[in-house]
């Protein structure tokens, strides 16, 4: 099982922020390369405890000191968000939008149109999504005249945990995303001790950002999985490099499987890491985007059978010495 911890200690912004969240925007994401699927996204099934569901608190008394002209009662406990202010009636709509929205930004799947035949289903349960703060109470009478005095024990903090399960045919690869988040009064001016409704929603909403930031990542090694490595069976072109004296050029060259002949031939200032000695021709790991090692190998498998393809002296990339000769 695969568990995506975050936890952020502070903010760079405010936490106040009006009290109804809207959680069907992911923040913004840097495209992938496409994997070529259609993805059909399913309605988020609602699995949280009852509590998380309807909100609520729970307080313990922890101190009792009655006298007819003095009272003393201290108290503790927990009071979680009220559902309305995270999006009430539309939050599994939402999060099933949001989902929606990161696959697209992504760049990893197409959504299924409606009606449309989808190669991949992604299904979503919700099994935890709550903002809580921990408050301690002090309350005192004294010949009739009463002072209370609330303390926030722990900052505010949001928590949500999803399992999505991506299936292809009998293939099927669960995806875990648990997100948290702990919100900072004091950043925005607040008292340190505020205990606020509008801050038990804001951190919700953060922790809900950090998992949809985090699940291109996650569909993309589930999609490698179900799927196996990425059109290398029968490869129509591939890319070569080799790299410059100085180190600071790379000659790429690429070729057509099927006639051999070089279709581009370019020389580009080498941004990455330095992967093989200058001079020798290696099957680029870029092929023409960055490929996975599963991918990376089976695709030197795929070439060997008519290109003299194969790791020696370098366990990173693939030396090519061209076409295979006669056995």
């Amino acid at each position: 099982m695969r568990r995506l911890f975050l936890l952020l200690s502070g903010l760079s912004a405010a936490c106040a922020h009006p009290a109804i969240r809207d959680l069907s925007v992911p923040p913004p994401q840097a495209p992938r390369p496409s994997r070529g699927c259609v993805l059909s996204v399913g309605s988020v099934t609602d699995e949280r405890p009852t509590i998380e569901r309807e909100g609520g608190k729970q307080t313990s008394l922890t101190f009792l000191f009655p006298l007819p002209w003095i009272w003393i009662q201290r108290s503790a406990g927990f009071r979680l968000h009220s559902v309305d202010t995270i999006g009430g009636e539309r939050l599994l709509s939402d999060l099933r939008a949001g989902i929606v929205a990161s696959v697209e930004a992504s760049g990893l799947c197409r959504i299924a149109g409606p009606g449309e035949s989808a190669t991949h289903s992604l299904e979503v349960r919700l099994q935890h999504l709550y903002g809580v703060g921990y408050t301690r109470s002090a309350f005192k009478e004294i010949l009739f005249v009463y002072v209370t005095n609330d303390i926030q024990a722990f900052l505010p903090a949001g928590q949500l945990s999803m399992e999505l399960v991506l299936k292809k045919g009998p293939a099927a690869r669960p995806i875990h995303l648990d997100a948290q988040a702990i919100c900072d009064p004091s950043l925005d001016g607040s008292p340190q001790y505020a205990d606020t409704e509008d801050q038990s929603s804001a951190v919700v909403a953060r922790a809900v950002a950090e998992a949809y930031a985090a699940l291109p990542t996650e569909l993309e090694r589930a999609l490698a999985e179900v799927d196996g490595p990425r059109g290398v069976a029968n490869p129509k072109r591939f890319r070569i490099a080799r790299l410059s004296a100085d180190y600071a050029f790379l000659e790429l060259a690429d070729i057509d499987a099927e006639s051999g002949i070089v279709v581009e031939d370019r020389i580009v200032e080498r941004r990455g890491a330095t992967y093989a000695e200058p001079g020798e021709w290696v099957l680029a790991l870029e092929q023409p985007e960055v490929l996975s090692r599963a991918d990376y190998l089976a695709l030197v498998s795929a070439l060997s059978g008519r290109w003299d393809v194969r790791f020696e002296g370098n366990l990173t990339a693939a030396r090519f010495f061209g076409p295979r000769g006669p056995d």
